[in-house]
Formats: structure tokens, sequence, C-alpha cells
């Protein structure tokens, strides 16, 4: 015992997460320092089997016990039957239950609602207003789940997938329901705190449920949203039991910046055309995105040739529209690209794809140095090298095109490939480097787009051919120039890489720490340094890393700035403070007036996240936004 109670409390946590809860209730009873660490463990993955007799208890756990409701980071309600009341003699309405409401009251004085009537509904054990002031306690919860259970007789529920203001992990909830009202509806009491909302439909291998809600709420109050994934039948109806769908402007937040409709059908087409009726609302959407699954390429071209036209007034209105989880490659198409398919493609590579990339070459990068140069000053594919001139992407028949992506993507023709592969994500590259072997001299490159010595095409995998190629972009012709600089790992590390990344020298990094980033990024934000952020230890390191890039140095600083979550990623005002702190140490240089006030920069024009892949990219989504601070501020 005495042993164990010598470990630091960080890793007695780590064990106490990995017992059960009856394990944890015997160790909190054997001293108090080990109560404490099993209360916190308790409580940061808290499973309520019964929602109107466990929900009342939890609440009043959580109103007495604050520091508790901050441990909570998951928490999954079973049981969950639609719109109710918690049941009377759960709630009791004794004295805890008078603090409930009266917190209830407390923090919601600065609302935009009816304060009584919220107060009133947590007194009488309102189901959607006791979810609404969980949510407000548990401010660093990062998944939240409520489903029907294992009852067959309820269908197979949508999900929603909400983030917070500072908070970077996304939370899953299901509720059964035939109009969008008993979506919506439940979320209302947090429509003042939300910034992203995913609702998504189970696969049940059925005609999907969601088909039949109707649409019936707008989101207009939802006033912070930004991103919005949403399937089409809450915005208009996808099926023959028609109602009058609400107009974008009606329908939509205000301040979306990303839409993406899942499960389209060709009505969404006009539908989405109705905002350009007045740019003078939904100012902020640049982004929309049909999402469609199960290798839909004769719907995307049904798509694409009903919408050309309406596509293209869209793109003059500053607003893209894209194909989500569908491959955009015909394998069918014997003649090369023209006309408004290529314009379509071309705005794909030139305002969605990052203006800074990374690449990890070693040795035996490409087939070797016979089949293959990688260098410190230039990256050829075989294509392109000797007597082979390689030829325009536009020149190919597509057929051959989505063969050529096919093969270099599967491994199958490395040899001959005209593409190199890089990434968005310094952290990937710099995980994958530390898997090379040190006598294959692994280094560490950078590419400028803007600033190569020829044009060179760069794709994301997702644009032309798998959806959850995410990790990876294909980059056609030879790397050269001042837009180009490579360091090796060997020197990295001796400049102090390990300091900043130690998991590097600690972590199995066969899997390019895939698993490892979705660990680092799911919990609490690393705070930068309160006073004089440029003499702190950390941006001196970081300083004298990315110094070794040369010009190109402020995309790699700023790049190993983001290889943990930091604030910024929401925007609550300690965010924006650590932004503006962040941003202000680059702006008004010579590398800062060096980065494209382009498209790419815009919230939701990169992708880096796809219900297609089992791996999103926080780090890459943080960096751009860090990256649009700096641009912002530089003259």
């Amino acid at each position: 015992m005495a042993q164990l109670k010598s470990l630091p409390d960080e890793l007695l946590l780590d064990i106490a997460l990995r017992l059960q809860p009856p394990d944890l209730k015997d160790l909190a009873l054997t001293a108090r320092q080990f109560r404490d660490i099993a209360q916190e463990a308790l409580h940061t993955s808290i499973s309520l089997r019964t929602h109107y007799q466990s929900l009342p208890e939890l609440l009043r756990t959580l109103v007495t016990r604050p520091d508790l409701a901050k441990k909570v980071r998951s928490l999954q309600i079973t049981g969950y039957r639609g719109p109710q009341q918690v049941y009377r003699s759960a709630v009791g309405y004794d004295d805890s239950w008078d603090q409930v409401v009266t917190h209830a009251i407390k923090s919601t004085h600065s609302w935009p609602i009816d304060q009584m009537k919220w107060a009133s509904r947590v007194k009488y054990g309102d189901l959607h207003a006791c979810i609404g002031l969980l949510l407000v306690l548990t401010d660093q919860l990062q998944n939240l789940a409520f489903c029907s259970g294992d009852n067959q007789d309820f269908m197979t529920p949508p999900s929603l997938s909400l983030t917070f203001p500072g908070i970077a992990e996304r939370h899953a909830v299901t509720a059964p329901g035939f109009t969008s009202s008993i979506i919506i509806d439940p979320l209302i009491p947090a429509s003042h705190l939300l910034e992203e909302l995913e609702l998504k439909c189970t696969d049940t291998g059925d005609s999907k449920q969601i088909d039949y809600l109707r649409p019936s709420r707008s989101l207009q109050r939802f006033t912070l949203i930004k991103r919005l994934s949403i399937p089409q039948s809450i915005l208009i109806n996808s099926t023959p039991y028609e109602c009058s769908p609400l107009y974008p402007f009606e329908a939509l937040p205000p301040n979306v910046e990303y839409l993406n409709v899942a499960d389209p059908t060709t009505a969404v087409i006009e539908w989405i055309s109705g905002v350009l009726d007045d740019r003078s609302k939904l100012r902020s959407l640049k982004r929309i995105s049909l999402d469609f699954d199960n290798d839909p390429k004769q719907r995307v071209k049904d798509y694409k040739e009903a919408g050309v036209q309406i596509f293209g007034r869209l793109l003059e209105a500053g607003i893209s529209v894209h194909f989500e989880n569908a491959i955009m490659l015909d394998a069918s198409n014997m003649e090369p690209i023209t006309g408004d398919r290529k314009a379509y493609c071309e705005d794909l590579r030139k305002n969605h794809i990052p203006q800074f990339l990374f690449r990890i070459w070693s040795s035996n990068s490409g087939g070797g140095s016979e089949h293959a140069t990688n260098s410190v000053k230039e990256i050829i594919p075989h294509g392109f090298m000797k007597k082979a001139s390689g030829s325009g992407f536009y020149d190919k028949p597509e057929s051959e095109l989505y063969k050529v992506v096919q093969d270099y993507y599967d491994t199958k023709s490395v040899f001959t490939s005209e593409f190199s592969s890089w990434t968005g994500s310094l952290h990937l590259a710099l995980c994958y480097a530390g898997s090379i072997e040190e006598e294959y001299g692994p280094h560490v490159a950078i590419m400028d787009t803007h600033q190569l010595d020829v044009d060179v095409l760069v794709w994301h995998v997702p644009h032309l051919f798998k959806p959850d190629g995410l990790h990876e972009y294909l980059a056609h012709g030879p790397i050269r120039g001042i837009g180009y600089k490579a360091v090796s790992y060997k020197t990295l590390m001796s400049a102090g890489l390990a300091q900043i990344f130690p998991e590097l020298l600690e972590t199995d990094l066969d899997d390019w720490c895939m698993s490892l980033r979705d660990q680092m990024f799911n919990g609490p934000p690393i705070p930068v340094p309160k006073d004089n952020i440029e003499k702190s230890d950390e941006m001196k390191q970081i300083r004298s890393i990315a110094n070794l890039y040369g010009h190109l140095h402020l995309p790699v600083a700023t790049s190993l700035m983001c290889l943990r979550l930091r604030h910024w990623l929401g925007s609550r005002a300690e965010g924006e403070v650590a932004l503006d702190k962040v941003a202000n140490l680059f702006a008004n240089t010579k590398p800062a007036k060096d980065i494209s006030r382009g498209n790419w920069l815009c919230e939701g024009v990169v992708l880096t996240e796809s219900p297609m892949g089992p791996h999103n990219f926080p780090d890459v989504r943080q960096w751009i936004k860090l990256l649009r601070a700096i641009s912002e501020r530089t003259d």
C-alpha cells in the first residue's frame, strides 16, 4: 500500500481509469488519496442505464460538486425514448433539487431565452431542459451519447455530432423521431453554445429511416454554428411524403461557413441555389459539400451534369460545391477531362490544397536512387527522370489518369509514377520519419506550392481517388526551387525536436502515430505561455528547429506549435487570446507576407476530417486557423 501511495497522482489516475466501477468503489474506501482518484475516474466516463432515475441524481451531484463536473469527458445515456418528463418520483422536489433549479437560473441569466420558462422546465423534470443543463455543467465534455437501447421496436436512430467552443472532439448523440423537431428541439437550450453540428444516419441496411424525417425546424437561432453537416431530409424532403421546405435563409444558421448535405437527392441542387437570391444573407458560407456513399459514381455524374450551371454561379459568388465520399475520376471515360469538369478539378487543386505541405523521404523512397531522385535539392518522380519528361495531367484520358492514380496509391507502379506523396500534417510526417531506420537517412521536407520552379499540380487524394486518403496529397511533377527545403531527421533531433515532441522516443511509431494523435488531441488544450511567449523555452526550441528551414521557417514553426491541441481550435475568449498572442509573433514578417490569402485559409475548405476514414487531422485544422490569423494581421 505504501508503495502504491508513493506513485504520482497522474499515474494513479491512469491505473484507475482501467478499472471497472465496482473496483473503483472499493478503491475509494481504502484511503482518502485513493478516494479522490477513484471519484475522478468514475466521473471521467459515465454510463447511465435509465435516464429517468439516474439523470436527476447526476445533476444533483454535479451541481454540488463542480470539480467533478469538470472531470466528465464521456457520457452515455441508454434507454432514451424521445421527449418525455423525468419521473416525478426520481426528481423528488427536495432541497437538493431546488439547488439544481437555482443553478439553472444562474447559468442561464444571460441566455437569449425565457429564463423562468427554462427554470420551470428543469424544476418539473423536462428531459430536454435537464439535458441542456447537463451540457452547461459538463463544459469539458467530449463525448455525449443518447441511444434507445437494444429494443428492436425502435428504429435505428440518427446521430448528432456536436462541438462546443473550446472542445476539440465531437459528441455523438442519437435520438429516434420522424420530424426534424425530434432532433433539433433537445439542442435548443444549447443553441448559443454550438459551433459545430453534425447529424448523420446510421446505415441500417434497410431504407434509410432518416429519409422519412420532415423538415420542421429552423436552425437560425444557432448563431455560432460555422460548420453544419446535416441530412437533406432535415432541410428538404427526401421522400414522396412532401411538405413545404424552409428556404436556405430560413433554415440555416446565419453565420454558417461550411455546409455538408448528406444523402442528397437532385432536389437539393435547386434548393441550394436559393442562397444566391440574396448574398447579403449567409455571407459567411464558403463551401457546400454533397456527401455520398456506397460507390455512387453514376449518381455523382448525374449531379454534376444537372447542377453544372448552378455550381458555376455559386463559385462566382464565392461558394464552392464539392462531392464527398465519391470517386472524382471516372474510370470509364476514354477522353481527357475538359470544359466545366476541368474547371471544377482546377478549383479543387487551386483553392482546396494547403499552400505548404510536408514529405518524408529516405534513400529507399521511390524505389531507390535508380528510380527516383529524393535529395535536399529536388524531388523528381520516375516519370520525370532522364529522358522521361512526363506528360500533362489533362493530356491523358481520364481512364488512364484513374489507373495511374490507382496504381500509385496502391503502390503498384512506384517505379514509373509521375507523383510524389505529401501530407498537410507535420505530426504525421515526424512520426513516419521516426519509424524509418537511421541508416536510410530519413529527411523531413517542406514544399511551398507557390514558389516552385515549375507549375506542379497538387491533388488531395479524396478529390481524385479514395475518400479515406485524407492524410495524403499527390504532387504531379518535379519539386525544386526556393519553395522546397529538406532537413535530415537526425539534424532535427539534434536541434531538440524530442524536447517538444518527446513521444517520438516513447511511442511505437509503426502506425505513423495515428492513435497517438487521436490521444493527444482528445485531452485538454495545452496553454501557451502567459508572459512573453517569444522568450519562453518552448518558443526558443521551436525557433531553433524551424530556422533550419531558412525562409520557410514560418510554416514549420507554426506547425510545430500545433503538434498538440491548443485553445484556439475552439473560439472561447481564452482561445482568441492565445491565437492573438501566437499570431502576433509572426505577423508582418517577410515569411508572413508570403502566405497566400487564398480560399484554402477559410474554415472547412481544406479537408481535415471525413466520416470515411478512421482518423482526422485536428492538427492541420488548427494550423490553418493559425496561418489565417497571421495573414489577417499582416499588412
